[in-house]
């Protein structure tokens, strides 16, 4: 499995609770999915092979965005959909239709299909019904190839059973509408954007606003009926040049709010436009960074994607049982894995962390389950998974983990991630812990990495089990004293084991990364909390550099004597 963190992603709006204005209940929906699924499960639960268990989940999306570049508008959309997902499961908990075959990857997942806008319950149950109709034909026919497995194949080593119990949940929530002055918001995107044109070598200087809500109706037979709303807004500010050897350099910044009172207003958004235009300027004369390995710090938010990255997929129960997963931690519970004074907790439940949003926070996981906090290590210790509705061994039952973007599986997936420690030094004390590191091994140099975009892991065992984190912004802390130099073209990559032992203290401070992880099961929203760390060892490697090279002309409007914008009067 390679998965992906970015950092500004669409699927990010839907993350969070707020308390928008309630619209028309839909009722509508969740009667024509009560009644069509009950009347699906008691038509199918006596044929062979018997349907055990039947859910249906509906996701409505509706959203807007305008982007604009340079001053101009490029985008004004609008978007509303109803997606939906049926799980359909022939034969018992202990042995379904979606147990592992041999040879077969990606081969059930659960069905996706459009579902009418309107509440009008007769068209929605003509959707429903031929939808449940044929997933059942479809389970049943895989369920045939696994009973044959059973005759012809040898047993997985995992001998758990393809589906665990969760007790029945009932919940139902106003449906939640966002607040958008869209003409207003139009006029903000083109003025944070008009200054970077006097920025002749910044190639991409854009601004998008987006806004979205997400409604999801739920049921099941086993008595699961949930319908909650969630509501997001979101600023994203994206920069790109490149350098004269041909390195792309982009720089972002994004703003995550449960309302759209909390984005920062004007005046932050143009300082923070400033900046990033000054950065860009500065890293196309930047050194390049040869390989290295060395004492290395990593900020908060750089911290937050390397712990999402190196160790978060790693601890999703699924990947314990897949054998062509490298099971890195499987056999590992109980036994000391990070150093002692750190802690990683999961927990879907924050909405706010000191004041900060958390976009992986949701109140129920896509298979109807509640989403828990979920200790996986406690003081270095290995002690647990997240875990969907598929059972591992030791690990039986779910701690609401399963989590799907719509039309895709459910597997184990991340939430808040928060790295907490124990003991922490102040930022000054931990860059002068930096320096005697490089003293001691003789290093003439450490690396601070101060800003990332994403990153992405390989967790299979057909590749190499490695992690690659993309820093944006890096500075080089010379150990003689030297004023820190900005340098530009690496990578963080390592593998887990050994990355995460050489962890050696961590800052007083703590940062949050809002993001969208897609892996397997689609895009799903997250956020990693962390101080900063000190790192006894990191190696990079040099960044891909395009064959491109920088545009030969100056941009329209521009003096090609003074590299200013040159604007008719």
């Amino acid at each position: 499995m390679r998965s992906v963190l970015l950092s500004g992603a669409v699927a990010i709006l839907f993350a969070g609770l707020s308390q928008a204005g309630p619209a028309t209940n839909e009722a509508g929906l969740l009667r024509a999915m009560d009644a069509e699924v009950t009347r699906t499960f008691a038509g199918f639960k006596d044929r062979k092979p018997a349907l055990y268990y039947l859910a249906c989940g509906v996701t409505e999306t509706e959203g807007v965005a305008v982007s604009a570049n340079f001053g101009a508008l490029i985008q004004d959309q609008e978007d509303h959909r109803r997606t939906l997902d049926v799980d359909a499961r022939c034969g018992d908990y202990k042995r379904d239709n979606t147990h592992p075959l041999p040879g077969h990857v990606g081969d059930w997942s659960w069905s996706s299909g459009a579902i009418p806008l309107d509440d009008d319950e007769t068209p929605i149950r003509m959707a429903l019904w031929r939808t449940l109709e044929s997933e059942y034909r479809k389970s049943s026919e895989r369920f045939a190839q696994v009973q044959a497995l059973d005759i012809t194949k040898a047993a997985l080593r995992d001998k758990s059973d393809d589906f665990s119990r969760a007790k029945a949940e009932t919940f139902s929530g106003p449906r939640l509408t966002f607040k958008v002055d869209k003409e207003s918001w139009k006029e903000k995107v083109k003025r944070y954007t008009l200054p970077l044109r006097q920025y002749p070598k910044i190639y991409q200087g854009g601004a998008t606003l987006r806004a979205g809500v997400r409604t999801r109706t739920f049921v099941n037979t086993e008595g699961t009926r949930l319908q909650s709303s969630q509501v997001g807004y979101r600023l994203m500010i994206s920069i790109t040049t490149r350098s004269d050897d041909g390195l792309d350099l982009p720089l972002h910044e994004s703003f995550f709010s449960w309302e759209p009172e909390g984005l920062p207003s004007d005046e932050k958004v143009m300082a923070c436009v400033t900046n990033l235009a000054s950065i860009a300027e500065r890293l196309r004369s930047a050194p390049l960074v040869d390989p290295y390995t060395g004492p290395a710090i990593l900020q908060g938010e750089a911290a937050a994607v390397f712990m999402h990255e190196v160790l978060g997929h790693r601890l999703e129960g699924h990947r314990q049982k897949d054998e062509k997963q490298s099971q890195t931690f499987k056999a590992m519970v109980g036994e000391k894995v990070m150093p002692e004074f750190l802690s990683v907790i999961f927990d879907p439940t924050i909405r706010l962390y000191k004041g900060m949003p958390l976009a992986g926070f949701y109140q129920y996981d896509e298979e109807g389950v509640g989403g828990q906090r979920v200790a996986t290590i406690e003081n270095g210790i290995l002690r647990n998974f997240l875990m969907s509705r598929t059972p591992i061994e030791r690990f039986t039952e779910s701690n609401g983990h399963g989590r799907a973007a719509p039309g895709m599986h459910v597997v184990s997936r991340q939430s808040n991630l928060l790295l907490e420690a124990s003991k922490t030094v102040p930022a000054a004390k931990l860059r002068e812990m930096l320096l005697d590191e490089c003293r001691k091994r003789n290093k003439p140099y450490g690396l601070v990495f101060a800003k990332v975009e994403g990153g992405f892991t390989m967790t299979g065992r057909y590749v190499p089990n490695a992690f690659n984190v993309s820093p944006l912004v890096v500075y080089r802390a010379y150990a003689d004293g030297r004023p820190d130099e900005l340098v530009r073209g690496v990578d963080i990559i390592g593998t887990p084991l050994t990355s995460i032992t050489k962890i050696i203290a961590a800052g007083d401070d703590v940062n949050v990364f809002n993001g969208t992880c897609g892996a397997e099961s689609g895009g799903v929203s997250v956020s990693a909390v962390a101080p900063s760390i000190l790192i006894g060892e990191i190696e990079v490697q040099k960044k891909e550099i395009s064959q491109a090279s920088p545009p030969v002309l100056p941009p329209p409007g521009t003096d090609r004597t003074t590299g200013k914008e040159a604007l008719n009067e």
